[in-house]
């Protein structure tokens, strides 16, 4: 029984240190491109997969319009692989029209990438995990300014229509505390065995 004890005490002790909250907020956008290039080189048709990190604490208003700029943004492209933009960007969510989308984070904010439209954006805020909600986006305004990656300027062919999916995810707030009584647990666990 008093091993027991001793293998619970720092897993209850973890589980009821306050931790922070983190205000990290990820943001995937994806589609079908219809062509474009990567530094003069072209490419095909094919989806592509926008991943940007922001910070919750960094909301703005302007408007019926939320936006957050990216801490960091990646953009996968189906032949072209993982691009790290070096253009500020930004999520933005227009509250009159239910709409989300893709942005430069310049004084403009000229639209990138929008779409879906969904009645589920109606208020919503950029500061929680949404699940994915598919429809219909554009793509528009890549040429003007570039937009500037690590592989050189990318350039996404503007389209009339294309299908569009959007979700957030957020981290875990409990998952710090549950790894680190686990880590505990398994740290007495192999001190134990070791004394015997």
């Amino acid at each position: 029984m008093r091993f027991v004890k001793c293998l619970l005490t720092p897993t209850i002790v973890a589980l009821t240190v306050p931790v922070a909250q983190a205000s990290t907020i990820t943001f995937i956008h994806s589609g079908i491109a219809h062509g474009g290039t990567v530094d003069g080189a072209a490419f095909d048709p094919g989806e592509f997969t926008i991943t940007a990190v922001a910070d919750t604490d960094d909301l703005k208003v302007y408007l019926d319009v939320y936006f957050i700029n990216h801490l960091s943004a990646t953009i996968e492209i189906e032949g072209v692989g993982v691009v790290t933009l070096l253009t500020p960007t930004r999520t933005f969510s227009a509250d009159d029209i239910d709409t989300v989308g893709f942005a430069r984070a310049t004084r403009s904010g000229m639209d990138l990438f929008d779409g879906p439209t969904d009645p589920a954006f109606d208020g919503y805020d950029l500061t929680t995990a949404i699940v994915p909600i598919t429809g219909t986006g554009v793509i528009l305004q890549w040429a003007a300014p570039d937009v500037l990656t690590d592989h050189g300027v990318l350039v996404f062919d503007n389209l009339d229509e294309t299908s569009a999916t959007f979700r957030a995810v957020v981290p875990l707030p409990g998952a710090l505390p549950l790894l680190a009584g686990g880590l505990a647990l398994v740290g007495v666990v192999r001190r134990r065995r070791r004394a015997a």
